[in-house]
């Protein structure tokens, strides 16, 4: 779908439901969404479990760090269309925070939640964020692209491949 038809599709969208739009943009380390990319394409996601085990394909990883850009444009076309109707959550956030992020959402929505419902999904929300850019491997060039391609977009401006969700 190219530019104008999104557009001309949330037009319409908003058009039938007549409520304001609201957009919840959910971001993740950009260096783990594009590895994760690499896994798929190459079918190694579940190859990659095994302790040592690392993709090495330079241009799969290069395809995948231009297809995840492009889509970063679309995020940030949207975020330009519809200014604060957009809100960013961090990934990791729901898994390291629940609760916090749920108030978050719920905020951001107007809706009241109450605190057996935040206890609720909280109870399902458990685990680790996952990092997959350890399994890839990715030379100093493309991890200098993607650092400076992500200055681009203020969603993005948390991340770097040394940094570990906390």
């Amino acid at each position: 779908m190219d530019v104008n038809q999104g557009r001309v599709l949330l037009e319409e969208i908003s058009q039938v439901v007549q409520v304001p739009m609201k957009f919840i943009h959910v971001t993740r380390n950009p260096f783990d969404n594009i590895s994760t990319m690499v896994l798929r394409a190459t079918g190694s996601r579940y190859a990659v479990r095994e302790e040592g085990v690392k993709i090495n394909n330079i241009t799969v990883l290069d395809r995948a760090i231009a297809s995840y850009f492009g889509k970063a444009a679309s995020n940030q076309r949207v975020r330009e269309r519809y200014g604060d109707a957009v809100i960013d959550i961090p990934g990791h956030e729901t898994v390291l925070r629940p609760k916090e992020t749920l108030q978050r959402l719920c905020d951001h929505l107007g809706v009241t939640c109450s605190e057996d419902y935040f206890a609720k999904c909280s109870r399902i929300l458990y685990g680790a964020p996952s990092v997959t850019r350890d399994k890839v491997v990715w030379t100093e060039e493309q991890k200098a692209r993607v650092t400076k391609m992500m200055k681009n977009y203020t969603f993005l401006k948390e991340y770097s491949f040394d940094e570990y969700p906390n």
